[in-house]
């Protein structure tokens, strides 16, 4: 069966993530390409532009400015200049190469949605010729005569018209092979029959993107043939299909319906703790407690699976209670939460700790929440890799936060940022690249390790200024590698060394192999050394 053609339902959906799935790894990353892959979703949609010397990469904006670390526009650069750029949030990363992105789809049997930006459409329709089917590629674009191009070119592929309108999806609906997307962003704004219609021509049709489970329930419901979505994917419309949300019955109350989970009890004193787990649906809030008397145990709230809730409450929400005395907050496997609060919008809390492991996603990590005035006294949050760490984080007193504000790293990965912790563990086993200079910046000035946990230090990171280099006689090319991932010899275990002039700053055992001189800074944290 034609899949482009194949009818969808919640058992069958035909998801498109919209530049990769961006919850998990920057937008058009390869990460991100792999993480669409992983959760199955029917089609992976990127854009397509050409360097300065024809190579065709993936990447949506003009320039380079907003997501690497350079400057200037995409055509401006060769290949070979664009590759030695990083994302901001994600050093590891680079701009994918366009085949690198159709190799991946065919990888995990993806359709490839790609959108034409300023790449030539002959050469695209080239590359993905090369390993996919015309039947099994769709090409869009927001400018009509692109799609005219791509079907002078070939008859097979499936043209696909970006925020197209009436008049247009006629015009298209002679070509064969089509479908739109149009510019609604409230299903109920869509004029009755436009759909209808739309498909009567044969032409396939899609609005804007389904963000939420019940988006896309409710777009299926309407008939519309596929849907781009930046955060739904496929097992969280299990909850949807199952009607079962968080082991309850899930009954629709409406556009303005709200679905809360929170702990105590309400009319009397609980002494014993609250424990909560969420491993699918969607919430509106979760909290330890909304008891109007006080609840004096500790906080247990644990979201995985697919979960997702918009905010999530370490502590109590109602004004007549007055503490939590500790949560628990860990967030797992796939689960996201839009944003963490840890302080209670009442009361007080002595401390709160909150995990995240798997590949899960928080959006903002802050004290309470606007215009409340709960306080919590000591924040931890432990990571499993650094790139969870939520990109805003906001721990100050203002935000009723009054201890210390510890941040535990329990993997490898890399560290680009200190922030405001006043504390920064490696945990046992743990190793930690911090991306900066030496010596360190006072952001990271309280690192401490524990048992066998070390941090590294990788100054400047620039790639381009990386050469290949050896590590107990054993070449090391460093390319897309960090240094975090090479398994140092025990004589460099903890020392420091830099570049190609030597040691800098007093080693403080060993010493390097020889001809080992690496072009970037190894230090490794004793558990008895702190600052």
């Amino acid at each position: 069966m034609d899949r482009i053609y194949q009818r969808q339902t919640l058992d069958q959906p035909k998801l498109i993530a919209h530049r990769g799935f961006a919850v998990s790894a920057p937008q058009n990353s390869l990460s991100a390409f792999r993480a669409a892959g992983e959760r199955g979703f029917w089609a992976i949609e990127t854009d397509v532009r050409a360097a300065g010397d024809g190579v065709l990469v993936c990447c949506h904006d003009g320039t380079v400015d907003s997501l690497y670390d350079g400057t200037g526009a995409v055509e401006a650069y060769a290949w070979a200049e664009l590759s030695r750029l990083r994302c901001r949030d994600a050093r590891t990363e680079r701009m994918p190469l366009f085949s690198e992105y159709l190799d991946i789809c065919r990888t995990y049997g993806a359709v490839p949605f790609l959108e034409i930006k300023t790449a030539p459409v002959a050469a695209v329709l080239a590359e993905a010729l090369a390993r996919f089917k015309p039947e099994e590629i769709v090409l869009s674009s927001l400018r009509l005569e692109h799609l005219l191009e791509a079907r002078s070119l070939c008859e097979g592929v499936f043209l696909h018209h970006i925020f197209s309108d009436p008049e247009q999806m006629i015009h298209l609906s002679k070509l064969g092979r089509c479908g739109v997307s149009y510019k609604y962003a409230d299903l109920k704004e869509v004029p009755p029959g436009l759909i209808e219609e739309t498909r009567r021509r044969g032409v396939l049709v899609c609005l804007r993107a389904g963000d939420t489970p019940e988006a896309v329930r409710r777009m299926i419901a309407l008939g519309l043939d596929y849907i781009p979505t930046n955060v739904t994917h496929p097992a969280m419309l299990q909850g949807l299909k199952a009607g079962a949300v968080g082991g309850n019955r899930f009954t629709e109350t409406g556009a303005k319906g709200k679905l809360f989970i929170r702990g105590g009890t309400r009319s009397q004193h609980v002494t014993n703790d609250v424990s909560i787990t969420l491993l699918s649906g969607m919430y509106d809030m979760l909290a330890d407690s909304n008891a109007e008397k006080t609840t004096s145990g500790d906080g247990h709230i644990t979201i995985g699976g697919n979960a997702y809730a918009a905010v999530l409450v370490a502590g109590e929400t109602n004004s007549k209670a007055s503490e939590i005395r500790k949560s628990l907050v860990t967030v797992q496997d796939d689960a996201v939460v839009d944003a963490l609060y840890t302080a209670g919008d009442y009361g007080s809390s002595t401390e709160v700790s909150v995990a995240l492991a798997g590949r899960c996603r928080v959006g903002e990590l802050s004290g309470h929440r606007s215009g409340k005035k709960g306080t919590v006294q000591d924040v931890t949050l432990t990571v499993s890799d650094p790139i969870l760490i939520p990109p805003a984080v906001s721990l100050s007193a203002g935000t009723g936060v009054t201890g210390t504000q510890t941040l535990r790293l329990a993997g490898r990965g890399l560290l680009l940022s200190g922030g405001s912790w006043n504390r920064i563990t490696a945990e046992d086993g743990a190793a930690v690249t911090l991306l900066c200079e030496y010596p360190l910046p006072e952001e990271f000035s309280h690192l401490c390790a524990e048992g066998s946990g070390r941090f590294l230090v990788s100054p400047g990171f620039q790639f381009g200024a990386l050469q290949p280099i050896a590590v107990d006689g054993e070449p090391v090319e460093l390319g897309t590698d960090i240094p975090y991932s090479m398994r140092a010899p025990s004589a460099l275990q903890v020392s420091w060394y830099a570049d190609n002039s030597g040691a800098r700053g007093q080693a403080l055992s060993g010493a390097p192999s020889a001809g080992v001189k690496p072009p970037f800074v190894w230090l490794v944290v004793e558990p008895s050394l702190n600052w």
